[in-house]
């Protein structure tokens, strides 16, 4: 019992790139991520919003986040002392850097600009039924795999997956798992997958998104959230056009 505390705590520790560890934070941070995914996956495969206003959607989106992002970081350097200046000081110090970003982004872009784009990016390369897959793909495989920092089982100390751990891997797997499920169990209600596709030509091509998916993870470092929905939405594409188009 005190070996896997001791495992835990040293895969916590490596959390230090990121500052002081913060369960909350991380906490609300997946809970976003989370809830990112799922409104993206309503809209996209349930509600199956008309395109343009997704796309237009995700311009606005993308546009107010960065923009909010880029306020953030000309408030730590403003030095004005007006009321309104004091109160977007007191929302940072209270509210966002207690809730949603660590230590080291203080000064820095969050990975929430990232995700915005990537996201943005596989709705224009992938069609409606892969985009699907990779918004959940995005909202369940990175958050879920922060339970690496508690479970680690093998933390990873070398290579592009340095700092990462097997017990991450593993979690991550299992959210996309539970993504692609999701899609496939849905299909029968409101349909997206095409119906020139077999059941088993689908997951063959879901299966490869969510592999690049959770390899994105393990190594894209600080540009995950980027590359979890874009590499997944290009293997998937590929994998399509090849074979099954």
């Amino acid at each position: 019992m005190t070996r896997r505390k001791n495992v835990a705590k040293t895969a916590r520790d490596y959390s230090a790139t990121w500052g002081k560890w913060s369960g909350k934070r991380e906490l609300v941070r997946g809970l976003l991520h989370f809830s990112v995914g799922l409104v993206g996956w309503v809209l996209v495969h349930l509600i199956q919003l008309d395109a343009d206003l997704i796309t237009f959607l995700l311009c606005l989106v993308s546009f107010v986040f960065i923009v909010l992002d880029g306020v953030r970081l000309a408030i730590n350097r403003w030095h004005n002392t007006d009321c309104f200046t004091r109160f977007l000081q007191w929302i940072d110090n209270r509210l966002v850097k207690k809730f949603f970003t660590r230590e080291t982004e203080n000064h820095q872009q969050t990975t929430t600009v990232a995700s915005v784009l990537g996201l943005s990016t596989a709705w224009i390369i992938g069609p409606r039924w892969i985009c699907a897959a990779v918004i959940l793909y995005f909202g369940l495989i990175d958050p879920l795999a922060k339970l690496g920092k508690y479970w680690p089982i093998v933390v990873f100390e070398r290579g592009w997956a340095k700092d990462k751990s097997l017990g991450g891997v593993l979690f991550g797997l299992a959210g996309g798992g539970i993504g692609l499920v999701t899609v496939l169990l849905v299909n029968y209600w409101v349909q997206i997958i095409p119906l020139e596709l077999t059941l088993w030509q689908a997951l063959v091509v879901f299966l490869v998104g969510l592999f690049s998916a959770s390899l994105s993870e393990l190594i894209g470092r600080k540009a995950d959230n980027f590359l979890i929905p874009v590499s997944s939405a290009i293997a998937m594409v590929v994998v399509y056009n090849q074979f099954f188009s």
